[in-house]
């Protein structure tokens, strides 16, 4: 996952489709003004290293397995602070 000023960029080799590398993988941009909410999350009710965007649209986007889950957390939510001041 990478995160910019204006967006959250994901990049894997894997999905759920392909359970070896692949050159294909998953890529996705979500724009930081389309996300409603950011929440931590658990993956199989026991990790505590997963966070879940819910979207404008009623989306539900979940990424797991994250070694530094509450700094991205953080990361996340200063940029939608940053984008909803400059929308006031």
């Amino acid at each position: 996952m990478y995160i910019s000023d204006k967006a959250l960029y994901f990049h894997s080799y894997f999905n759920d489709s392909i359970m070896f590398l692949s050159k294909v993988g998953t890529k996705f941009k979500i724009l930081i003004s389309d996300i409603k909410d950011v929440a931590k999350a658990k993956n199989a009710v026991i990790f505590d290293n997963s966070i879940e965007l819910l979207l404008m649209n009623g989306q539900k986007v979940f990424f797991t397995s994250f070694i530094q889950r509450d700094q991205c957390y953080r990361l996340i939510l200063g940029q939608m602070k940053k984008i909803r001041g400059q929308e006031s």
